[in-house]
């Protein structure tokens, strides 16, 4: 046997440790502890906002250590004054994922489906729900496919990224561009573009769910943009903004750390309510301790109608059997 060049063993042993570099630098994927998302969005019917998902928790679950995401949906619109408003906060289900080195997978349906694939190619697609009730026009098989594949440096590390888009033949849709650390990072509007997939379309100005593919309809999708990211060592925020500018730059306070707002306060001849209870009876009581206003309110969201004097006052909501939310209330 002949004799081996060194230099063909130096350049093994190289190309091997390259190779474990680029392996560690690439392996540790997807967001650390107390991740939090936001992204905005916006409809064609002029109602807008942002969702914000949370990492709330770890569970063991379908043989897999997971992550457990809570999500929350704040709605607004413009009146004819061009006065912002609070329209609706809606919690969303909950997500659930586990990942390996190259791959991100998210819960659906009591299994586990694929959610980012860094190991596909440009051209290549994969399942993000691999059944389907039958829907009209609509693929049994939703997937999304690999436009364009790279890499970008966060820190001292270097993480893949992949530009994804979905046929619209599929009924649950994922487009955007990702990366491995924490997700779609897409800082453009793109119909879908989320951190999970999006299921079904909204007919323009109805905005009920549509149990169809066709594409020969004119749908009214959500469109979502990256806002900003941050985890226990990781903080994102391409263009240095207040993640939740509406609700802090409104005119109305935030929502206090139960849940609760109180807007306008000092109000005129109504006040509007946000409370995490469908149920609520609300109270208002001079500063005296007499009760001049006694009501419910039947929505998370809901105007209540006051006719007092000019004055302070104490206003008490209570629900479930319990006072919840105490707040000083100004009527000018």
């Amino acid at each position: 046997m002949k004799n081996t060049p060194f230099s063909f063993f130096l350049f093994v042993w190289i190309s091997f440790v390259s190779f474990r570099v680029e392996i560690k630098a690439q392996s540790s994927i997807w967001v650390q502890n107390n991740a939090v998302w936001h992204y905005d969005f916006d409809y064609l019917n002029g109602s807008f906002g942002f969702i914000k998902t949370e990492h709330v928790g770890d569970t063991m679950l379908y043989g897999h250590q997971s992550k457990v995401f809570s999500s929350t949906r704040y709605r607004f619109f413009t009146d004819q004054n061009q006065i912002v408003h609070l329209s609706t906060i809606t919690p969303l289900a909950d997500q659930y994922t586990w990942n390996n080195d190259h791959q991100v997978y998210y819960l659906v349906d009591q299994q586990y489906e694929l959610l980012y694939d860094f190991t596909k190619n440009p051209g290549e697609n994969y399942p993000i729900v691999t059944y389907e009730d039958p829907v009209d026009f609509c693929n049994p098989i939703s997937s999304t496919s690999v436009i364009s594949t790279g890499s970008m440096q966060i820190g001292n590390e270097s993480y893949p990224t992949m530009e994804l888009q979905s046929s619209l033949s599929n009924l649950t849709q994922l487009n955007g561009s990702v990366n491995a650390r924490y997700g779609n990072h897409n800082t453009t509007y793109s119909a879908r573009a989320w951190l999970f997939p999006m299921k079904g379309g909204y007919f323009p100005g109805v905005g009920a769910p549509v149990s169809s593919c066709d594409t020969t309809l004119l749908f009214e999708w959500t469109y979502l943009r990256f806002r900003c990211f941050q985890d226990d060592s990781l903080t994102v925020n391409p263009n240095n903004v207040d993640c939740e500018y509406y609700i802090n730059h409104v005119g109305m306070p935030e929502l206090n750390e139960n849940g609760y707002l109180l807007y306008p306060n000092p109000a005129a001849d109504f006040i509007t309510l946000v409370s995490p209870f469908e149920q609520n009876d609300v109270q208002i009581f001079t500063i005296s301790g007499s009760l001049v206003y006694s009501g419910k309110s039947t929505a998370k969201i809901q105007e209540l109608d006051l006719n007092l004097p000019k004055g302070t006052y104490i206003l008490k909501v209570s629900s479930e059997n319990q006072l919840r939310y105490t707040e000083k209330l100004v009527i000018q």
